[in-house]
């Protein structure tokens, strides 16, 4: 009914639009002569009538030629509306239940707390501390794994980040735990001077009976491993990722495995698997991907910290959502294997696996239990990254005021601007490092994206005021805004392509995304819309010439040739920028800036490493309910330094660092009903 009344109504436009111009032939005033070589003066108003005739027809002829034009316009804007309404109503039906009860209600615009709910203050406490009372004596690994499942069973059905959980093995494995702890302590009681007690500690990994998540992307034995892709349900891990064994090597013990995106290649942690995973400091809002469950469980207190892994800011931009600290290793320094999806070849370049944690300190030794032992790849084709500069360069050892720190409150990536208060964010970590930490060479660039390649590209630098000259960051930095084209070049270069990995599980290998999309308009689809436009693109993007990726290509190499020549000069420099362009966006608002990854994707494209740290600004936003962040870059195998900035910042004191969520409450809490069963 509405696309036949549509065609009527342009129908009756075109014809009163032809009638018109029928009038005007047949009304039509007659030109005056045209005037002689000498000036004259027309008599009477004969001259002003045919003037105001001629400005009334050519007004009448716009506006009914352009009538038709306008009414499609109209009713292409009414259809888009009406999709976007039915998208959203759609999408709502990956959310919980209460959170979809409260979008759609009158309140919807609102924010969303968990109700009031009282946490153990041992699920606060960071790995290093953690394992420093197990070694005391004064808490216990049971108490430990028992205070986290309290938390889980209570505060996980509102925002559904683990998705499976191991809960039993875990406690037998906290009992063995015990007993290992209290035999070593008995061996190194024996002991009267410091070095045998430290010995015999020795013989026993740091992580024994802290517990810890996983991502469900990584293999675990007897965990599902389908990566949120619906034909992969039903599939169990029967053995470790190689990441995975070297923390349960340590002694860590894990809970459970948790929520991500479809095939971990979105910002959202939403699949039509396990559904989608809420932000804790509101329900209304996504936690990021495709290691938000992560992000969300290391936030609420489930576990001190969990293993994820990042192809375009995957760590980074869930820590920036949940407030929490999450490090992206230098390219081939940590292994990837064991997980789906994995890269075959030259995508190796640009996936890590890597923490995420409350606390700052326990960045630097998770990251050098994961390293040992190297990358597990062909050294031929994927070279590793040297292990010995993180292992004799703990964060204490590192003079952070002595580095230099390159502070970029905009990359001016085209459509995903940085919004003023993650720019405000940027700025305030360079005031801490001028002023907190006695940094001397603290420089805050400010470029304007350059449209043509002969105009200067010398960024403009400030320091505090003061301008410093333009040689010191180099011309190539302004190639940072063309980001996306960066990594998109780059990511090509993988023999696995997105469509096998949809394709897995569908008869004959192949799947089509077209005929998915109109399943998925109808209800019907197994997959997320972000999953098929991403498919749609991949195939779309075989269609460019060869050369634009030539091109681009390039550009990456001139740039990091760029960026590493400068953050490798000694002694050391630091790029600080945005992690995301603004905070934490609503359930499924990120497909509509689908660019505002490339913040965290471009250092995934140029290889290094890159520390996300978040950021609660001073009283001047006490607004501020969501957390900011920015990200610390370093030069490839310059890990310890971008950690060991992060631990000086978080000592400082000065707003960057975790916050509880408002809804938690510190206290002993009564046993849930899965501690009474027990």
């Amino acid at each position: 009914m509405f696309a036949v009344l549509s065609v009527s109504f342009i129908n009756r436009t075109a014809s009163r639009a032809s009638h018109n111009r029928g009038r005007r032939d047949e009304l039509s005033v007659p030109l005056p002569p045209p005037l002689p070589s000498f000036p004259t003066r027309t008599k009477g108003p004969h001259a002003l009538t045919v003037c105001r005739s001629l400005v009334a027809e050519d007004f009448l002829n716009r506006y009914t030629d352009n009538m038709a034009l306008l009414s499609i316009v109209a009713i292409i804007a009414v259809i888009a509306w009406m999709l976007g309404v039915f998208i959203r109503r759609r999408y709502r039906s990956f959310l919980p239940a209460e959170v979809a009860k409260h979008i759609s209600g009158q309140s919807g615009h609102l924010a969303m707390l968990i109700p009031r709910t009282v946490i153990d203050p041992l699920c606060l406490l960071s790995a290093v501390e953690m394992s420093r009372r197990l070694r005391e004596g004064s808490v216990t690994s049971l108490r430990l794994v028992d205070a986290c499942i309290d938390a889980i069973s209570r505060v996980n059905p509102h925002v559904n980040a683990v998705v499976f959980d191991r809960f039993e093995t875990a406690r037998a494995e906290a009992k063995q735990a015990d007993a290992l702890i209290s035999i070593v302590r008995s061996r190194a009681d024996r002991f009267i001077d410091q070095a045998g007690k430290d010995k015999e500690w020795a013989t026993l990994g740091w992580l024994t009976g802290v517990p810890c998540t996983i991502k469900e992307c990584f293999g675990v034995v007897g965990c599902p491993q389908t990566a949120g892709h619906p034909m992969r349900k039903g599939r169990t891990s029967t053995e470790d990722a190689p990441a995975v064994a070297r923390l349960r090597q340590a002694g860590a013990i894990v809970l459970g495995v948790t929520n991500l995106s479809e095939l971990c290649m979105w910002m959202e942690s939403s699949n039509c698997v396990y559904g989608t995973t809420c932000n804790a400091y509101d329900l209304t809002r996504t936690v990021g991907g495709s290691s938000g469950g992560e992000g969300c469980s290391v936030t609420c207190g489930f576990s001190p910290f969990g293993l994820g892994s990042d192809i375009g800011g995957s760590v980074r931009m869930p820590a920036y959502f949940n407030g929490v600290f999450g490090h992206k290793p230098s390219s081939r320094l940590v292994p990837n294997k064991g997980q789906h999806p994995g890269c075959k070849t030259l995508g190796n370049l640009l996936l890590s696996t890597g923490p995420i944690c409350r606390h700052a300190e326990d960045l630097y030794p998770l990251l050098c239990t994961l390293a040992k032992g190297g990358f597990l790849e062909n050294a031929a084709l994927l070279p590793p990254c040297s292990i010995e500069p993180l292992l004799r360069s703990p964060p204490a050892s590192v003079d952070v005021s002595a580095l230099k720190f390159y502070c970029i409150p905009n990359l001016h990536i085209p459509l995903t601007p940085a919004s003023p208060l993650q720019m405000a964010a940027v700025r305030h970590v360079a005031h801490v490092l001028k002023e907190n930490i006695g940094a001397k060479n603290v420089h805050i660039i400010d470029w304007k994206p350059l449209r043509s390649a002969k105009a200067n590209p010398i960024a403009r630098l400030h320091s505090a005021g003061d301008v410093v000259p333009n040689g010191a960051v180099p011309a190539g930095w302004h190639v940072m805004s063309q980001a996306f084209r960066l990594w998109s070049a780059a990511m090509a270069r993988d023999i696995v392509t997105y469509h096998s990995l949809l394709s897995d599980g569908y008869p004959g290998e192949n799947f089509k995304p077209l005929p998915e999309v109109w399943k998925w308009l109808r209800g019907v689809s197994k997959h997320t819309m972000p999953s098929l436009l991403l498919c749609i693109g991949e195939g779309a993007q075989k269609f460019l010439p060869k050369k634009i990726e030539e091109a681009s290509l390039a550009k990456l190499k001139t740039l990091s040739d760029d960026v590493e020549r400068v953050l490798r000069g000694p002694p050391g420099g630091i790029i600080v920028c945005p992690t995301f362009p603004q905070p934490a966006p609503r359930h499924f608002r990120p497909v509509l800036r689908p660019f505002s990854f490339c913040y965290t994707g471009l250092f995934n494209a140029l290889q290094l490493p890159s520390t996300a740290c978040p950021v609660w600004l001073s009283q001047a936003y006490l607004a501020q309910k969501l957390p900011l962040g920015v990200q610390l870059v370093g030069a490839w195998g310059n890990d310890h330094l971008t950690i060991a900035t992060a631990v000086a910042l978080e000592k400082a004191n000065a707003g960057i660092g975790h916050r509880r969520p408002p809804w938690m409450q510190l206290g002993t809490a009564s046993p849930s009903s899965h501690l009474d069963q027990k």
